[in-house]
């Protein structure tokens, strides 16, 4: 089974006078790259709302937005007067210097400054973050189980490209016959152009040594192994697979480039381009798999 690094999730819960909303969005990442933010009550918390969502959702770019709605309002928030004194003092003189008048839109806009409004609550009780750290469980399992969706979709493309891959590499036998006895034919015919006697075991010595340089034999076999070792890892249920499925994408990658310099054959260097392109699909693909 595979997962994807996409994901997403919202949760809401009920306190004694307002709903928290938790909402947790993933994208791809090379690391747990985690955005915080939420009211400044959950300040003390966030260190281990953070420790929880890494643990859970591992890697990924993820995004944690919490939002409180009042169902009562002002029971629980204050104006700060000495924060808006404050904000007033200091544009006072600025709008004195451009004969401007404090006024309601001036107002207006100083209410939304930061620090205006404080919650009465400082912390949460005990019962209170229960609910909360229930409600944020629940939203990551709710991410799971959207990048397990994604993953098994994405997990169905992935191997129909290997797949191909593993065909196409049995077609290449075909071939590897045919191409040895053109290059033959290429030489001796060559050799004859010249017009100069050549030593017949000589030259079955030079032809042997040179396709053993052309051999692919062991590109073949090595790039059968490498196929195998992914089907085999992509189907386990190990947690964090995708760097490990990369790694065996290089190889695969590795030998079919081997494959192509070494073939010295239309038909197989032309299997060997197909092999690439089904091979890039699936490294696109594992760029989104946890």
């Amino acid at each position: 089974m595979l997962l994807s690094m996409t994901g997403y999730g919202k949760t809401t819960c009920q306190l004694a006078n307002k709903q928290i909303i938790i909402e947790i969005k993933t994208l791809n990442s090379k690391n747990a790259d985690i955005f915080f933010k939420a009211p400044t009550i959950f300040r003390e918390k966030e260190t281990e709302m953070r420790n929880l969502i890494a643990k859970k959702l591992i890697r990924g770019k993820i995004e944690c937005y919490i939002t409180e709605g009042f169902e009562k309002a002002g029971n629980d928030i204050v104006i700060n007067q000495t924060i808006i004194e404050h904000y007033l003092n200091q544009l006072k003189p600025i709008l004195e210097n451009r004969s401007i008048e404090i006024n309601a839109e001036i107002f207006r806009s100083v209410l939304g400054m930061p620090g205006v409004y404080e919650e009465k609550q400082a912390v949460f009780s005990e019962e209170e973050w229960h609910t909360i750290l229930n409600a944020l469980t629940e939203t990551i399992s709710k991410v799971q189980d959207f990048r397990k969706t994604e993953g098994t979709s994405m997990m169905h493309d992935i191997l129909s490209h290997h797949a191909k891959i593993s065909k196409l590499l049995d077609q290449v036998p075909q071939f590897e016959e045919k191409r040895i006895s053109l290059l033959s034919a290429r030489w001796r015919k060559n050799i004859e152009q010249l017009k100069i006697e050549v030593d017949e075991n000589r030259f079955e010595q030079e032809l042997v040594f040179y396709l053993d340089k052309l051999d692919i034999s062991e590109e073949k076999v090595r790039l059968a192994n490498h196929i195998h070792y992914f089907e085999e890892t992509i189907n386990t249920e190990e947690a964090g697979k995708g760097k490990k499925l990369g790694f065996i994408v290089q190889e695969m990658n590795r030998e079919i480039n081997t494959m192509g310099s070494k073939a010295n054959d239309a038909d197989i260097q032309k299997i060997v381009v197909q092999m690439k392109d089904e091979l890039e699909k699936i490294r696109e693909q594992l760029g989104n798999i946890l």
